[in-house]
């Protein structure tokens, strides 16, 4: 091969692998394997990929990482789960392309089921198999949209190095909607009120509480005085909008003050709607 052969070999590899984002080694397999021309190459890792992909469908992908996204006015917001072989393939650019053009299909293309998201991203995904020889795929999805229009909001927050991610859907805008995001973040309540409490799961506490107040003492009024109190510690502790606002806690107890509860920070004016937490999937 002659010096400037060589040199446009270089330059094709480069382009290659800018187009692509696979090893410079697999470009120049695939270079020379169509002879230097580029859109074949292309094509060629490509159809790598889509292999990559088929020989590692029944790989375990736990390696998970959170990515979110607000809309510019605010209202919609879109997050996705991506889970790889390792966290070292996370910043890898094709593995951010995938969260990239995920979270574009979830706020702006009305994407709302996870099974559709992963046919609309196949190619993308099997790009970013073949060039991190990983298994890559969206574990789960959501979309929150505000309601009222013009004065619902989406607040966001990320945690832990993307490890877990929160979308919370207001009634209208609120100055503490992320410290609230932030909040669920760090306390994953199951249940938005004592009302939202799942039957099974209030008809169970019941049972326990009862038990427990009739091994405290024989007095059946004071059975029933412990029973409450009891269910009412477990709202306390398993509901958002009884939950002491963590963010507010530490400073309220220094003062003097009592900590207020998140619904007790939202006001009367504003509501939460719904909200979802992404955490690890070990969790």
């Amino acid at each position: 091969m002659t010096a400037a052969a060589a040199r446009v070999a270089v330059a094709l590899v480069k382009q290659l692998r800018d187009a692509t984002g696979a090893p410079v080694l697999e470009c120049k397999r695939a270079l020379e394997a169509v002879d230097s021309q580029l859109d074949a190459a292309v094509e060629l890792l490509r159809a790598r990929g889509a292999h990559v992909a088929a020989r590692k469908a029944n790989r375990s992908a736990q390696k998970a990482l959170v990515a979110l996204r607000l809309s510019d006015d605010g209202r919609v917001g879109g997050m996705l789960q991506l889970c790889s072989e390792s966290d070292f393939v996370h910043g890898h650019d094709r593995v951010r392309q995938v969260a990239e053009r995920g979270l574009q299909l979830l706020i702006e293309k009305h994407v709302r089921d996870n099974e559709q998201l992963l046919e609309r991203l196949e190619p993308e995904l099997h790009q970013a198999m073949g060039a991190v020889n990983e298994k890559v795929t969206v574990a789960r999805s959501a979309v929150l949209e505000a309601p009222n229009a013009g004065t619902g909001r989406v607040y966001a927050y990320l945690h832990n190095n993307a490890q877990v991610g929160v979308l919370l859907a207001l009634s209208g805008a609120s100055p503490s909607g992320r410290n609230i995001a932030m909040h669920i973040a760090a306390m994953n309540p199951p249940f938005l009120s004592a009302d939202r409490v799942d039957a099974a799961v209030l008809e169970r506490e019941q049972r326990v509480a009862e038990a427990r107040a009739i091994q405290a003492t024989p007095d059946p009024r004071r059975q029933q005085q412990i029973a409450r109190g009891m269910l009412r510690s477990f709202t306390e502790e398993h509901c958002l909008l009884e939950q002491t606002l963590v963010t507010e806690g530490a400073a309220d107890a220094a003062s003097g003050q009592r900590p207020r509860t998140v619904e007790e920070a939202l006001g009367k004016e504003v509501q939460v709607v719904e909200f979802v937490r992404f955490g690890p999937l070990e969790e």
